[in-house]
């Protein structure tokens, strides 16, 4: 019987060593670009999404929200946007904007009073490909509808008429999901 080196089976035992941490690092996101309808922005989403649409009220304005969603590895991830009436001002786009901060926020509990900053709620800058200035990330421990803790990570930007944002909600957030998801947003 022939023995084989045991150098190239040394280095067998590596390259199946490294595929297996490869394929172990997060089966569960498996991170595909898609392009945000009818907009300038494309994103990265971990699971394949699916798509609805309904009216809302925003800032004043009746608008369709668009919503590209889904949920991988015990988190939800969305991206949603809507687009304000061609000659919209910029006040009204800021106000769009923060009305939607506002309602996402109320969603997990989270309302300022008096203009305060709930302090449950933390922000910091966000750069996306395609914004010349730093958008803000805020993050957050609020409460699903039934009382269960929820961390939050969200962001809302506006390009032109549209207004977007993009948001994990998850049990705990962790850098495999938030890093992809937020620097995989860009405007074209």
């Amino acid at each position: 019987m022939r023995r084989l080196p045991a150098r190239p089976l040394f280095a067998f035992n590596v390259v199946l060593l490294a595929a297996g941490c490869l394929a172990g690092c997060n089966p569960s996101l498996n991170w595909r670009e898609v392009r945000i309808k009818e907009s300038p922005l494309v994103a990265l989403l971990p699971c394949k999404p699916e798509f609805s649409s309904r009216q809302v009220n925003l800032g004043g304005q009746t608008v369709d929200i668009h919503l590209s969603s889904c949920s991988a590895d015990d988190a939800s991830f969305g991206i949603a946007m809507t687009r304000l009436a061609a000659g919209s001002t910029g006040e009204q786009l800021a106000t769009a904007q923060n009305h939607w901060r506002l309602a996402a926020l109320a969603n997990i509990g989270l309302s300022p009073s008096n203009n305060q900053t709930p302090p449950a709620l933390r922000e910091a800058p966000l750069r996306l490909a395609g914004l010349a200035a730093p958008q803000t990330l805020v993050s957050a421990t609020g409460k699903r509808p039934g009382g269960a803790a929820v961390q939050f990570n969200g962001v809302w930007f506006q390009k032109g008429t549209h207004v977007f944002h993009a948001v994990i909600y998850a049990d705990k957030i962790n850098n495999d999901m938030a890093e992809p998801f937020f620097s995989g947003l860009q405007i074209q």
